[in-house]
């Protein structure tokens, strides 16, 4: 029996800050307790990760986590892996990190820092929009013409002429 301000209770009630299901057991799984749906265990709105119907999630308050937690970014209750806003700007994210690096995307394979497209140099190549440059750049301190993500210096352009393209 589960009495609530000692009436039997049928249960779907909070005693004690501890949630019951209808078979009087402090609940195990979704429920929704009148406010809201929540992921309980033991009775208490889950924190950490648990497994639902959709597999391992990472709850806060019984809810699936869409945002930072320890500084990893998560959409759903899952560790983000695509592109993603995080409420400041689009980044792409792996294992919740904001990737550095070579990853695939829909625009092919692609360079990454800090979860944006490089613009950058990298080992001496100088990337643009997150591809080798292959054209005039500008790498924030003056135009360029690369070539396989080479700074062509400009004497070389004018001894070489038309050829360089």
């Amino acid at each position: 029996m589960l009495y609530k301000n000692g009436l039997k209770s049928e249960g779907r009630v909070y005693v004690d800050g501890i949630f019951y299901g209808e078979d009087l057991k402090p609940a195990n799984w979704w429920y929704d307790d009148g406010t809201s749906w929540y992921f309980f265990q033991n009775g208490k709105k889950h924190n950490g990760y648990g497994v639902d119907g959709n597999g391992k999630r990472y709850f806060v308050n019984g809810k699936y986590v869409n945002g930072y937690v320890n500084k990893l970014f998560y959409e759903n209750g899952k560790l983000a892996n695509w592109w993603y806003d995080d409420g400041t700007a689009w980044y792409f994210f792996k294992e919740g990190k904001k990737h550095n690096g070579k990853a695939v995307d829909g625009n092919g394979e692609m360079q990454f820092v800090n979860g944006k497209y490089a613009n950058t140099y990298i080992d001496e190549i100088f990337y643009r929009e997150g591809k080798i440059a292959n054209w005039w750049c500008d790498d924030g301190s003056a135009w360029y013409f690369s070539k396989m993500g080479k700074n062509i210096p400009d004497m070389e352009l004018i001894l070489v002429g038309k050829n360089i393209l």
